[in-house]
């Protein structure tokens, strides 16, 4: 035995040990998501992590990479950039787009106009004057170039302005752009320890101030805005950024990673062997090595040393080039002189291929293809031709996509652009062997068509088209049906053909008076604006008058239809009241301010030609095709349509609530002029007569013809109608309190469930504030008179360990208390039996045979949260209150369902585990809470 066995006898044991637990870490690791953690396998290093900051230096000093990094800027940076139109023209008031405008007004009797050209114009002298220092070249080019190397890049928008006194300000749009490191950039949400609210201007000059809440700074009154990234300098913060001050960009990010992935970390062990070949070759002719062995007969090895001493002083006499080859020369006393060489051969040793494959490898992986245009001498193999990088269009494309797509989303968001977008020309590149066998494929369709019997003729385009000549015998017309037209459709009918001759005389006598007074320029004011101010009065009047016959019909038939107390031929006294109330509160978004708009128009047209020359016929002629000719028949057929259902929509609900209905519905008519709010309204089912879908009321667009209908009934909305995310009495810090609870519950019940003890559980004093602040906030919520169940056998379900019910039993040894246990958190449950199974199976021990669930019945009036599906969670989700109570009414074994195996499988359980996992469940009632109200 030796020494170190006898005094440390264990050692080998320990020993052994040591290796097996270094090799169970080679084969599990650890891995954490979305809060949990659990075992993963892993197999040896052959995929090594490597930072970014490593990745980065090999990018700076590869001879591979920077050629192909240099060749994709060049050819991004190299298309140049403008700023271009999103739409042709649009409506200013229902935001339909044109392409090529008839009129100059929309279906809905808002302008067409074209791209707000002072939008362009604030747009190009942003990015024509991105920063005080740098243009916006360098900033694209410096932002690809951390793209390409590490697959991100952060661009950073000041909106901080210092006037001349030194004060700061924060400015409505961004000020500045500058381009960020992003290997100090990191990314915090609501919930990590780095969150928070902070004041900009503090966070500029480093005097910091953060709140848990929305609010202002209390030294430079502003509104506090939310962290979204941090620059870190070491362990600390150097500066905070808003969700609105950061451009990121990334080329292979791969959802739902927060990062992207460089693309030379699936070629680095390429780049690292290149790199040693590199550094063979500089060892071999910096540091000198053996080129040749010079074997002398007959010679000493004292004579060969004075033969090589000569020999290297007829050297030092000319001039040195630095070789760092050297040769050995050797005495042999016997045979002749033998020369051995003894550095290699590149080309034997093959490096000259291994590092083109390298480079193409590197190739691929960027999407960029080498194009040799090099020449080889006679005779030689030319294994390495001059290479030249080609990066196809649609890499090019791809890559301008992560530099234009972030600056429209933010930068232009920033900036109120609406009506333009920045982008990068188009790559245009003639390819001889594409065009090639575009041409070989239309002389082999012409061939075929000539085969078949068939002309052809070739259009300018270049497009191919057969003639057939053969004779088709002409189809019947098909006879149209005329359908039979609603009552209500003619009055729509006489309003519009009343309003469209009005109009039509009107303009042509506009259009005589400017030929009247063509040279009398001062007498136009005189004649236009009576013209205008009588067509006005004449429109209104018009209107007013078909309204008070479609508002009669509607009055009449809605009576008619949802009862028998009179007939059509009946006026009803109401009638008259209610038009007059109508015509109190009647704003008609056509002729609102009508009169105004025309002569701002007339004379806005007027004024522009007359600083060009003024010419009368030129006024005629804008005036017709910019305005007149697209207030044709079918425009005002439209008006008299969207304004007759706005009356009749009102008309008809009077009379529905003088007959004691309570609720409406709304319908949605299928005419092809409908839109998605329509669908969407009509989904909403009955509402409480006196309020209107999330939409409004009808109309909700030109020419829509929907309607309600009605009914006699409790308008009792019930108390899962509305999730929280859309309840309208939930304050803004409600919403914010709910979304806390949503996405991480652990500090709120930690402080509830452990009220002596929360602060050894929790160590963040931010988390602390934030979860009692919420607590509070929640409790306001349930005492909310919506936050109300209103109907009975309310089923709800809960997923859980089995341990949170038995060591929460009042008292087991008390017949009365056994079976009564309580939960002093706040209590998730679900409407969906599955969403409660997937819980209970992450919750169950691993020990345990069986997912535990709790079936609740709760009765009518308890106080609950709906959260529905919002807050980005679809879980049905409904909070019972804190220090619920629960009476156990039995228990009760049963297998998995197919669909809950299926379920089970998709959240991980394999499905042989699976053949021996029974559902316990508890049937319990819900009998209320510990909280005292007043």
């Amino acid at each position: 035995m030796s020494f170190l066995a006898k005094i440390n006898p264990y050692g080998t044991v320990i020993s052994g040990l040591k290796n097996r637990v270094a090799l169970l870490e080679k084969e599990i690791s650890i891995v954490g998501q979305d809060g949990n953690l659990y075992l993963k396998e892993a197999s040896e290093p052959k995929f090594p992590t490597i930072s970014k900051e490593k990745i980065l230096k090999y990018c700076d000093h590869s001879p591979l990479v920077q050629p192909i990094h240099n060749a994709i800027i060049r050819e991004v940076t190299n298309a140049g950039w403008s700023i271009k139109p999103i739409f042709n023209s649009k409506c200013s008031k229902c935001g339909k787009e044109h392409d090529r405008p008839e009129n100059v007004s929309c279906e809905c009797g808002g302008s067409i106009l074209g791209p707000d050209i002072e939008q362009k114009n604030k747009l190009e002298k942003f990015i024509d004057n991105p920063h005080p220092d740098i243009d916006l070249y360098s900033i694209i080019r410096s932002a690809l170039k951390w793209e390409l190397c590490i697959d991100d890049y952060y661009l950073s928008l000041s909106y901080i302005r210092q006037n001349d006194r030194g004060k700061y300000f924060i400015m409505e749009e961004p000020q500045a752009l500058y381009v960020e490191n992003p290997l100090l950039i990191g990314k915090v949400k609501r919930g990590d320890s780095d969150w928070s609210y902070f004041c900009p201007i503090c966070n500029l000059l480093d005097e910091e101030y953060l709140s848990d809440s929305k609010g202002k700074c209390p030294k430079h009154k502003i509104e506090l805005w939310e962290t979204a990234y941090v620059l870190y300098s070491g362990s600390r913060i150097r500066r905070r950024y808003s969700k609105r001050e950061i451009i990121e960009g990334h080329f292979n990010r791969r959802l739902p990673d927060e990062y992207g992935t460089p693309i030379i970390q699936a070629c680095i062990n390429q780049i690292e062997a290149a790199l040693n070949l590199d550094l063979l070759n500089r060892d071999t002719f910096e540091k000198g090595t053996l080129a040749k062995i010079f074997a002398f007969e007959g010679y000493t090895q004292d004579e060969v040393a004075s033969l090589e001493q000569a020999i290297a002083s007829m050297a030092e006499k000319r001039k040195s080039i630095g070789s760092k080859l050297f040769n050995l020369f050797l005495g042999n006393s016997k045979g002749k002189i033998e020369i051995h060489d003894v550095l290699s051969d590149p080309s034997k040793l093959q490096a000259l291929e291994w590092h083109r494959y390298y480079r193409d490898m590197l190739l691929s992986n960027y999407g960029v293809t080498p194009v040799f245009a090099g020449t080889v001498e006679s005779g030689k193999a030319g294994n390495n031709p001059m290479l030249q990088i080609d990066v196809m269009a649609n890499t090019t494309k791809a890559w301008m996509r992560t530099i234009s797509e972030p600056i429209n989303t933010i930068l232009l968001s920033a900036l109120g652009i609406t009506d333009w977008y920045f982008d990068f020309d188009e790559i245009e590149r003639e390819d001889k062997k594409e065009s090639a066998l575009v041409q070989k494929l239309r002389a082999e369709t012409v061939a075929i068509y000539k085969s078949s019997g068939l002309e052809i003729e070739i259009e300018d385009d270049g497009t191919i088209n057969p003639i057939i000549t053969k004779e088709t015998n002409p189809k019947e017309p098909i006879l149209k049906i005329e359908k039979q037209k609603d009552p209500l459709d003619k009055l729509f009918d006489d309003l519009a053909d009343a309003l469209f001759h009005i109009s039509r005389d009107y303009e042509n006598g506009l259009l005589q008076t400017l030929e009247n007074n063509s040279k009398d320029r001062a007498n136009l004011d005189n004649k236009i604006i009576p013209a205008v101010s009588d067509v006005t009065l004449k429109l209104d009047a018009n209107l007013r008058a078909n309204i008070h016959l479609i508002f009669n019909h509607a009055y009449i038939n809605t009576i008619s239809k949802y009862s028998k107390i009179i007939s059509k031929d009946d006026i009803n006294p109401n009638i008259l009241k209610y038009l007059k109330e109508y015509f109190e509160g009647y704003v008609s978004p056509f002729f609102d301010k009508w009169g105004e708009r025309e002569k701002e128009n007339i004379f806005r047209i007027i004024e522009e030609e007359i600083l060009k020359g003024y010419n009368w016929q030129t006024v005629r002629k804008r005036l017709s095709e910019e305005y007149f000719e697209r207030r044709d028949s079918y425009y005002w057929r439209m008006v008299a349509r969207t304004e007759g259902t706005r009356a009749f929509s009102f008309a008809s609900e009077r009379a529905a609530k003088d007959l004691g209905a309570t609720e409406k519905r709304f319908i949605f008519t299928e005419d092809g002029l409908a839109c998605v709010s329509c669908v969407q309204a009509s989904k909403e089912g009955w509402l409480p007569i006196d309020s209107e879908t999330s939409f409004g009321n009808p109309p909700l667009h030109p020419n829509c013809r929907c309607y309600y209908e009605f009914r006699i009934g409790p308008a009792t909305k019930r108390w899962d109608d509305v999730p929280a995310e859309k309840r309208k009495d939930f304050t803004e810090e409600m919403q914010d309190a709910l979304w806390e609870y949503s996405s991480t519950s652990y500090y709120i019940n930690t402080i509830l469930r452990h009220p002596l003890d929360y602060l050894k559980r929790i160590s963040y004093k931010l988390q602390i504030e934030r979860a009692l602040k919420a607590i509070e906030t929640m409790k306001k919520i349930f005492n909310l008179e919506g936050s109300k169940i209103n109907e009975e056998g309310v089923v709800l379900w809960r997923g859980l360990d089995e341990a949170d019910i038995l060591d929460h039993i009042l008292d087991p040894n008390d017949p009365e208390l056994k079976d009564i246990f309580d939960d002093k958190g706040f209590s998730s449950t679900s409407k969906d039996s599955d969403i409660a199974l997937a819980f209970g199976y992450h919750y169950m021990q691993v020990s345990q045979g069986h997912i535990t669930m709790l079936k609740i019945h709760v009765p009518y009036g308890t106080r609950v949260i709906f959260i529905g599906n919002s807050y980005e969670y679809t879980q049905e989700e409904v909070i019972l209150q804190n220090g619920s109570i629960f009476r156990i009414n039995n228990t009760s074994f049963r297998d998995l369902t197919e669909s809950e195996k299926e379920l089970l499988y998709n959240e991980g359980m394999d499905p042989e585990r699976q053949k021996n996992i029974k559902v316990k469940i508890y049937d319990v009632d819900y009998l209320g809470d510990t909280n005292i109200r007043a």
